[in-house]
């Protein structure tokens, strides 16, 4: 069984750097994004998709998911109490909710391959300016999930953020 690696962003910058390196050390990448690229196998989709998790089970083999990296993410411009709760909805979503459904989704085979999840932060996340809260919101709220999900998954599953 080969090893594979599930990356989110897969056709941006830092996701398709992050699949480039992960095939070099020999993994199967399996990316997902909403822009077609060389990672993403044909398989264009956004997080939000509410048929995501079942695509990818038809379409990959994935008994051999070692690992998630989530490197997606939404960033938005302009103050807090303008954004429109879709705005919120959407860039929550994107940069959290998608990363713990994936996990929901992949930990039977995450924790059987004693697998890895590796969230993509942000400095905003502690230090931030005006006029990208929401995003700055959402890192921070991404890394408490990551802490917490350290500790729920663990000793089977490793949690960081870089």
């Amino acid at each position: 069984m080969a090893k594979s690696v599930l990356v989110t962003g897969a056709s941006g910058g830092i996701g398709s750097e992050i699949c480039e390196v992960m095939s070099g050390e020999g993994f199967d990448v399996i990316g997902i994004d909403r822009e077609p690229s060389q990672w993403t196998q044909g398989f264009a989709s956004a997080l939000d998709d509410p048929d995501l998790l079942t695509l990818l089970k038809r379409r990959f083999e994935l008994q051999g998911l070692t690992a998630i990296v989530h490197s997606a993410a939404l960033q938005v411009f302009g103050d807090m109490h303008v954004q429109s709760p879709n705005v919120w909805r959407d860039v929550m979503h994107a940069n959290l909710f998608s990363l713990n459904d994936l996990v929901g989704a992949f930990r039977s085979e995450l924790s059987s391959n004693r697998g890895a999840v590796v969230a993509v932060s942000s400095v905003h996340s502690s230090s931030t300016r005006r006029g990208i809260g929401v995003y700055a919101v959402s890192k921070a709220a991404l890394d408490g999930w990551v802490k917490s999900a350290s500790l729920e998954l663990a000793p089977f599953v490793r949690v960081n953020s870089v």
